[in-house]
């Protein structure tokens, strides 16, 4: 699910000083939200994105020139239960 509501609301629970309507949120390329608003994209689109292999999520703020990497790994429920077979 291409959700920019949960990486708005994160940005906003961050602390981070930023003009929500300068904002821009994409995954994989797809433009989910422009100048503050979500953009008309294909729901199919981003779907399809979202089943892709690597996830790339960027966010400009249009509040300078710095930049930041994080990065994450597989959360899904077969990650997890393979995970958890230490426990058992």
């Amino acid at each position: 699910d291409a959700n920019w509501g949960r990486i708005l609301a994160a940005l906003g629970a961050s602390g981070a000083d930023f003009e929500h309507e300068r904002l821009e949120i994409s995954i994989n390329g797809l433009r989910l939200v422009a100048a503050g608003h979500a953009t008309a994209y294909d729901p199919a689109a981003a779907k399809q994105v979202m089943q892709e292999t690597g996830i790339d999520v960027a966010v400009d703020l249009h509040a300078g020139t710095f930049q930041a990497t994080a990065w994450g790994c597989d959360l899904t429920h077969g990650y997890i239960d393979e995970n958890t077979t230490y426990f058992r």
